[in-house]
Parts: structure tokens; C-alpha cells; sequence
């Protein structure tokens, strides 16, 4: 492995700092896991190119979503539901027995038929008369199917203020590693984007001790988007050298596998 450049802001005083975060980028690699970790496994990452430490962010953002499907029974939720079908496959499924079963109450009947006949008929006047004159509707027997996790992501906003001219120098040069590290480069014959870098992300407390337990973990990740404020303060401000006096960066990361109970990043609680 080769050795990173390493760029801290700001330059002098980061290791007193009470909290800095370190992006450490890697050339990209094939994000291929083994299967004893659900799927994740150790991750795997390219040649390292940079390590930035910034110091304390203004803000921590993490982002979960996840993706439902809404699966509509109908007449078959009616006959599974009535004749016991519903249970017996949900034993069926979970490796239990098989129960005997249950006997359609004769009373359902007239509203079996009646579902029967409104689900035929869709959204018609019969239909709507059959509601009108019932006072009642026929189950929709919907729920929500889980799909799959989305990726997370994660947003790290930054309050950046030079001291001195070569500080804003060194923040000028992070920047720049950012914007480099984001963007893909090309093959020779310019035929290809080649992947950009992919980012491991760590917490560090005072004197360089690792936080992995309070913060959320991250797992590797990409730079899905940049922002940079030059004029954070509501004017933009520069030393005599040009050099910004104060800076507003918002980096937002996507992680580059979907999480499971198994992924290290996301420790099962479960009873």
C-alpha cells in the first residue's frame, strides 16, 4: 500500500481540538464482500490518496431510508383469511405444522358474496350502490411489503474560519482535494470515466483516540455532492493574498453497500 498526503485544518492547534473527523481516500476498487458477514464482510479498499482532518463540524447528519411495496389481496386475502389458509401457510413457511382448517361461518356468507361482487364490479354504480345501501365496504386487505434498505448517507457541514493566510491556503488546498477526490478521471484514450475515489470516514477525540461507539459508524463511501460558501458571513471576506477568510463546506457521502442486521455499521439490538 502506498502512503497517503495528509492535510489538517487548522494546521496548528487540530490535536487540541475535542473533535475532528477524517476523511481518508482511497482509489476506487471492486466493493465485493464474503458471505459469513450477511453479505458485507471486510471492506475492501484501493491504494490510499489523502488524508484530511477537519475539526469540529456544525453539523452531523445520517439519513436511513428504506423501500415498502404495498401488496393488495383481495379476493384471495378474503378466502385465506376465512378458511384458515392465511395461518397455514404463514406455519408453512416458518417450518411449522400444518392445522386443520376453520370452517366458513355461515354468516359470512352474504359478505363473501357481496366482496365478490364489488371487486368484480370496480368502482361502478352497483358497486357504489351495494356501499350505499349496506353502509359498508369490502376489506382491502393492503399492507406493506418490505423491499430492501437504501443506502445511507450522511452529511458533514463545516464552519471554516483562516486564522491566518497560509491557514486559508491549506483550506483552499482541502477543497481542492475534495473536488478532486469527487470527480472521476479518464482512460487515456478518454473512452471511460474511471471511478472516483471512494472515502473511509473516521471520528477521532482528543489525542487521536478513535470514537467508533457514540457516533454512527460509517462503512466505505462516495462523495454524492459538494457545496462551497465563500461567503459564509454574508460577505465575502479575503486576506490581503486573495485567500478567503471564511468558508462554509457541506460534503454529503453515500455509503457504497446496502446494511443489514450483520453489517458491522449497523450492530443488531436485538433481544
Amino acid at each position: 500500500m502506498g502512503t497517503a498526503q495528509i492535510l489538517t485544518f487548522p494546521d496548528q492547534d487540530a490535536a487540541d481540538a475535542t473533535h475532528t473527523i477524517g476523511f481518508h481516500f482511497h482509489e476506487t476498487t471492486f466493493n465485493f464482500s464474503d458471505v459469513d458477514g450477511g453479505g458485507q464482510g471486510i471492506e475492501t479498499y484501493g491504494e490510499p490518496t489523502w488524508n484530511v482532518f477537519i475539526t469540529a463540524p456544525a453539523i452531523i447528519s445520517e439519513a436511513n431510508g428504506f423501500q415498502y411495496s404495498t401488496a393488495n389481496y383481495g379476493m384471495l386475502g378474503d378466502i385465506m383469511s376465512m378458511g384458515g389458509a392465511g395461518d397455514n401457510l404463514a406455519s408453512l413457511f416458518s417450518g411449522g405444522d400444518i392445522v386443520d382448517a376453520k370452517n366458513v361461518p355461515s354468516s359470512s356468507t352474504p359478505n363473501f358474496v357481496g366482496n365478490l361482487l364489488q371487486r368484480s364490479a370496480g368502482n361502478s354504480v352497483m358497486s357504489n350502490m351495494m356501499s350505499a345501501m349496506s353502509r359498508t365496504t369490502p376489506n382491502v386487505r393492503e399492507e406493506q411489503l418490505f423491499a430492501q434498505p437504501d443506502f445511507r448517507q450522511f452529511t458533514f457541514n463545516f464552519d471554516l474560519f483562516p486564522r491566518t493566510e497560509n491557514e486559508s491556503i491549506i483550506l483552499n488546498k482541502i477543497i481542492k482535494v475534495f473536488r478532486s477526490c469527487s470527480y472521476p478521471s479518464m482512460t487515456e484514450d478518454n473512452l471511460r470515466f474511471i471511478f472516483p475515489d471512494e472515502v473511509a470516514i473516521r471520528y477521532y477525540l482528543q489525542n487521536n483516540q478513535m470514537n467508533e461507539d457514540r457516533l454512527p459508524i460509517i462503512g466505505k463511501s462516495v462523495v454524492t455532492s459538494l457545496s462551497v460558501n465563500y461567503g459564509g458571513a454574508g460577505i465575502v471576506k479575503l486576506f490581503p493574498d486573495g485567500s478567503p477568510a471564511n468558508v462554509n463546506l457541506t460534503l454529503t457521502i453515500k455509503e457504497c453497500k446496502l446494511n443489514n442486521r450483520k453489517s458491522d455499521v449497523i450492530p443488531d439490538m436485538s433481544p
